[in-house]
């Protein structure tokens, strides 16, 4: 079975198409997860983004990190990030603030000496039938492929 973290960090990163970001989050975590897309609330896909988040971003932040994290989830804050249409919803300020920070997640390094580009959170190549990949997750898909095919070592 893949990885949803995987796959949540890079529809973050914008390597699936966007519909519905709840309804995409459940697919991607029911999926993954072995359970319905139907039966995950808004609550479940918050939990589980929260818990992403801080183990590979707040984790490393600290108090202030946290802090800010928290103040930025206040209703008078969401603003920014146009996720709520009609009133504030406090789990959808949860997905949307966590999708923020993994989108911003460094997860490659590259050493301009060596030129070459080291993984620093190893993810798994995007899944056109778990969610229509974009044009980002086409490039990145066609990349993993083009690398596992240079690792092969012919006899």
């Amino acid at each position: 079975m893949k990885n949803a973290e995987s796959d949540v960090i890079l529809y973050a990163k914008n390597h699936y198409e966007r519909t519905d970001v709840v309804e995409d989050l459940k697919v991607i975590y029911g999926k993954r997860n072995g359970v319905e897309p139907k039966y995950l609330q808004k609550g479940n896909i918050a939990g589980m983004m929260l818990q992403l988040v801080y183990s590979f971003v707040l984790s490393g932040e600290g108090e202030f990190g946290f802090r800010d994290f928290v103040a930025s989830l206040r209703p008078e804050n969401s603003w920014k990030w146009k996720h709520y249409k009609k009133e504030y919803d406090f789990d959808v300020s949860v997905i949307f603030n966590c999708l923020s920070e993994l989108h911003d997640l460094q997860v490659n390094e590259y050493d301009p000496l060596t030129k070459e580009l080291t993984a620093l959170i190893p993810l798994d190549e995007p899944d056109p039938d778990l969610l229509p990949l974009s044009e980002n997750g086409k490039a990145f898909k066609e990349q993993k492929e083009r690398e596992k095919s240079n690792d092969k070592v012919t006899v």
